[in-house]
This record gives structure tokens, C-alpha cells and sequence, in this order.
């Protein structure tokens, strides 16, 4: 199951919540249920209202669904509110080629950095882009209260953001490096400490990860979904393609055009949830929302095999609609799907004992 954003999902995600949530106060900050990791923030304006949520180093989208928060906030969330109350949002922007998006507010007297990589974090910076508060403090880069953040430029952030994207174009020869790179570092690892012990194969790497390697944002998931509908198997050797590099080249400068396209479509985008038929599911116990397991979501309609038992959900609206009820949906039956496989377990159980009875 899906539970990470992926680089185009951070993209698309972050510019809609520019589109819907500046200008809007944060009202309050909620820790989630009882995780230190996952918070509600509320903003609003008059006559307006807009919920947040943010799950440390894995998400971030609006949300129409409830989520139970406890009575007393976190220390961590406690200093949040104290800094943010009531201050006004004036921008979301994503570092670019960074999994990170910077909440702006009060015109930069404070700024809220969500970090997607690694383990994820959550940090509050002053004016003066020092750290005041952080979720986790990581000791290996030095991100510490009182240290700088210079993992980005406000100033640079604002002038990239601003221009619409442009696809790159790729050349064959380009994708001829690629490949003789890759040939030449799995040759060089032969016999080094690289190479993996009692294994004489080399590790090449397949299309997919070489294209994702070259181009992590457009997201492994996009290019996985291209190849398949070319019908190229994504776990192929990478140097299966040196004599036909006219077909990845065109997937590429195709993947370009689309993920452009997407970033910089707002009224047409659609979001789809790949979903699979719940085999506990009984129509007269259950309530109709867990015939269907959610496993995944996608910007784009998802390539599906015949053989594949999986349904596709098209979500309308804005991206972060799908991504809400994706996760929202999952939470929400938890408990439902908890006790689905305690009954069945439990049913199984007694099937068991029923047939060793019988044949005493």
C-alpha cells in the first residue's frame, strides 16, 4: 500500500495548497489522535474554512474528514501555536528538486519547513531562517535549534515558483551516456568490494531505475506506468535497450509532456485510486465502503494488465481531494477491517475444529 508522496505528488500537492490556503489564518495546530508525528492545522478566514494535515515526512494535503485530536497538544505543538496562532499564510512553495515545501507566513517572520526524505521532519524558522523548533532534532547534518537551515533560499524558491514549468527535451545520445555509464560503473564493480560475495553476475540496473535515477521528478511510478502501457517490462536490463534507444527516448520527452501538463493544469485535474475487491467483505454484516481495499493512488490513469483484478476510481476536483480520501478511507475502516480479520480468523478457527471432530 501506498503511504508515501511521490516527487510529482509533492508538486502537484504543493500548488494546490498555494491555490486554495494563502491568505488564510491559522486558526490552531492538533496533534493527530496520539502520534508526535502527525497534526491537523486549521486555517480560516471570514466565511471560509480549510484543514491540513500533515503526517512528518510522508504527506501533506487538505482534508474534509475528521480526525480526533486530544485534549492536551504535544510540547512540540505547544510551541508551534505559540509562534503561528492566528499569523497569516502568504505562501507554499516547494524547494525546487527537493522533496520540501516551505509554509511562508506573516511575510516571512516565520517559516514552516516539511521535509519528505528520509525519516521526515517538521521545523519552525525565524526570519532570519534559524531554527527555532524542530520535530526531530538529526544530529548528522547539524539540525539543531539555533542552527542555520541553508538548505534553500526563500528568495530563489519565490523566483523559480513563479515561472510555469517547461519539459526538457531529451536526446538519444543523452540516453547512449546513461546507458554507457551505467555498463561501465556494474563492469567496475566486479571484483571490488561492491561486487555482492559469491555472486559473479553484475548488477545493472533495470529501465525503470535508470530512468528514475536520471529523472526522480517525474517519479518512479510514472515511468513505471509509461513503460508498462508501451508494454516494456520496467524490470528489464537497462542495456536491453542499446540498439533500440529511439523508444525510450520518445517515452521520456512523452513522460516530460505529460508531467508539464499536469503541473500546470488546476481546473482539469483528476486524481484515480487503484483499489481491490476486500475478500472478507460480506454485503449483509458489512457497510458497502469496505467492499474495496485502496492500495494506491496516481495524477494519472494507472495502466492495467488484463489479468489484473484491481478496479480504478477517478477521483474529480483538485489532487489533494484524492489523496484525502485515500488515506482518509484507510484510517477510517481500520478498526472495521480489524475485526473483518478477527472473525475470519476466529471462523477459521472453528472450521479447524469442526474437522478434526468429525474425523475422530
Amino acid at each position: 500500500m501506498k503511504q508515501r508522496l511521490s516527487a510529482l505528488d509533492l508538486q502537484l500537492i504543493s500548488r494546490e495548497l498555494e491555490e486554495q490556503i494563502v491568505g488564510f489564518r491559522l486558526r490552531n495546530i492538533y496533534n493527530i489522535a496520539d502520534s508526535n508525528r502527525q497534526f491537523l492545522l486549521k486555517f480560516g478566514k471570514p466565511d471560509s474554512k480549510l484543514n491540513v494535515v500533515i503526517d512528518c515526512g510522508l504527506r501533506v494535503h487538505t482534508t474534509e474528514f475528521t480526525r480526533p485530536t486530544p485534549p492536551t497538544p504535544s510540547w512540540f505543538v505547544s510551541k508551534l501555536r505559540a509562534h503561528l496562532k492566528e499569523k497569516r499564510l502568504t505562501g507554499v512553495k516547494q524547494v525546487p528538486n527537493d522533496r520540501i515545501i516551505v509554509f511562508t507566513f506573516a511575510d516571512g517572520m516565520y517559516y514552516l519547513v516539511l521535509e519528505f526524505f528520509s525519516a521526515g521532519n517538521v521545523l519552525l524558522l525565524g526570519a532570519d531562517q534559524k531554527i527555532i523548533l524542530l520535530q526531530r532534532v538529526v544530529d548528522d547534518y547539524e539540525m539543531k535549534v539555533g542552527q542555520n537551515y541553508g538548505i534553500f533560499n526563500i528568495q530563489s524558491i519565490n523566483e523559480n515558483s513563479a515561472s510555469p514549468p517547461k519539459s526538457k527535451k531529451y536526446s538519444e545520445s543523452e540516453l547512449i551516456d546513461w546507458l554507457e555509464e551505467a555498463e561501465i560503473k556494474a563492469k567496475s564493480a566486479i571484483g571490488s568490494a561492491e561486487a555482492p560475495k559469491g555472486k559473479s553476475k553484475v548488477a545493472i540496473p533495470s529501465i525503470q531505475k535508470l530512468l528514475f535515477i536520471k529523472a526522480p521528478y517525474l517519479s518512479s511510478e510514472l515511468i513505471q506506468n509509461s513503460l508498462k502501457a508501451n508494454g516494456i517490462n520496467p524490470s528489464s536490463s537497462c542495456l536491453e535497450f542499446k540498439n533500440d534507444t529511439n523508444t525510450i527516448v520518445d517515452l521520456m520527452n512523452q513522460l516530460e509532456i505529460e508531467a508539464t501538463t499536469l503541473i500546470s493544469s488546476t481546473s482539469t485535474r483528476k486524481g484515480y485510486i487503484v483499489a481491490h475487491k476486500n475478500k472478507l467483505y460480506d454485503p449483509a454484516r458489512d457497510k458497502a465502503e469496505l467492499e474495496f481495499s485502496y492500495s494506491n493512488f496516481h495524477p494519472f490513469k494507472p495502466f492495467m494488465g488484463e489479468s489484473s483484478d484491481a478496479i480504478v476510481i477517478e477521483i474529480g476536483g483538485l489532487y489533494n481531494n484524492t489523496v484525502d480520501k485515500f488515506f482518509s478511507t484507510i484510517e477510517s475502516n481500520k478498526y472495521a477491517n480489524r475485526i473483518q480479520n478477527q472473525d475470519f480468523q476466529a471462523q477459521k478457527k472453528l472450521n479447524e475444529a469442526k474437522k478434526i471432530t468429525r474425523q475422530l
